[in-house]
């Protein structure tokens, strides 16, 4: 087979040149014939023209010129709203399927370990975990034991156990609500586990 270059070129299908690079080809389109104006009427001495059949043959490029311009890869409304409607119909047989089988889904639950550091030494630490246990309660929040963890000069901090659903609670809601007690300066996550 001979060389490609940019100078050589062959024909291609519907009136269109392939021109070669080295790498790449382009593809370049001759620009539709202009239509052309009927002939002026001819007075009455004159022959009879047949300019009707000219105009013919330009309908066909421009019909081809019109398909030409669309571009393939570009997605009308109606493809959208097919393909919408697809997705809801499949993910509406799947919902129907797993409501059928009857299995339950597993509750998926996490341990957690908060630490709960006081705002000054003062603080009857606890009194503090009592309030926490007592105050703030939550769907599907159970407190578990506590004890307290020496820091220095005397401060404790409280180390206090919770079991949590993941699909009722966010720890943000959680540590925010501890936080809320003006004895408490900081709450941190020690431990994060899932069950």
């Amino acid at each position: 087979m001979p060389s490609l270059n940019a100078a050589s070129y062959r024909a291609g299908d519907e009136a269109g040149y392939f021109i070669a690079t080295k790498l790449h080809y382009f593809t370049v389109r001759k620009p539709a014939p202009a239509v052309q104006p009927p002939a002026p009427a001819a007075s009455a001495s004159s022959a009879p023209v047949s300019a009707p059949a000219p105009a013919k043959k330009a309908e066909a490029p421009k019909k081809k010129a019109a398909a030409d311009s669309d571009d393939d890869f570009a997605m009308s409304s109606d493809d959208d709203d097919e393909a919408e409607a697809i997705i809801a119909r499949k993910a509406a047989e799947h919902a129907a399927k797993k409501a059928a089988s009857g299995k339950a889904k597993p509750v998926a639950k996490s341990s957690v370990i908060l630490f709960v550091k006081p705002e000054d030494a003062e603080t009857d630490m606890n009194e503090l975990a009592a309030k926490i246990k007592k105050e703030v309660v939550m769907d599907s929040l159970q407190w578990g034991d506590y004890e307290l963890i020496p820091i220095a000069y005397g401060i404790k901090k409280l180390r206090i156990i919770c079991v949590i659903e993941d699909d009722k609670i966010q720890l943000d809601d959680l540590t925010e609500a501890i936080e809320q007690f003006e004895e408490v300066q900081s709450v941190d996550i020690d431990a994060f586990n899932k069950l």
